[in-house]
């Protein structure tokens, strides 16, 4: 069962990243090229690009947080670990992965409230075509939420002793 929700949360986070994240950043620089083209050649730059960059920024970032920490690219700092006996590296896998859990649970809820607020009031940038900001922070929630759900998934293999992945998610292997 939990081998099923592994393999579907890293397939979403994996394609939550590449599509998403890899399709604004895409779609940022050409609209930053075209930008550049039509202020040099026409005198006629695009109204709408740095806010329409700040949001896609904004996806791009968040987007790509959770396949970062599944496909194991975020920072490691394993020096002392490393040299600790095999229990004690097992605590340090565990308590990383709590403090992970309880600080994206807690950045997830805020941003959730944040983005949601924002929506009610239908918050828009304040530049000659208007744009939806709340589109921008609704990145947030969505890329905590499944950095989130990693993280809990990674703090129960470390917790069930009999579990084949456990070795997986030690610390030195994040």
């Amino acid at each position: 069962m939990l081998s099923k929700i592994e393999t579907a949360l890293h397939r979403v986070s994996k394609n939550f990243a590449i599509f998403i994240s890899g399709g604004c950043m895409i779609l940022s620089m050409a609209i930053l090229v075209l930008d550049a083209f039509l202020r040099t050649v026409f005198n006629q730059p695009i109204l709408f690009t740095i806010d329409a960059v700040t949001i896609l920024l904004a996806w791009c970032v968040f987007s790509a947080f959770a396949w970062a920490l599944s496909s194991g690219a975020h920072v490691r700092m394993t020096l002392v670990v490393d040299r600790l006996p095999s229990r004690l590296r097992s605590a340090c896998g565990i308590l990383g992965n709590l403090v992970g859990v309880a600080f994206f649970a807690t950045l997830t809820i805020l941003a959730a409230n944040y983005s949601w607020k924002s929506l009610l009031i239908k918050e828009m940038t304040a530049s000659p075509i208007p744009a939806p900001l709340w589109l921008a922070k609704l990145a947030l929630p969505l890329g905590t939420g499944l950095i989130l759900l990693l993280f809990l998934l990674r703090l129960i293999r470390l917790l069930h002793p009999k579990s084949e992945l456990v070795e997986k998610y030690s610390v030195t292997k994040f």
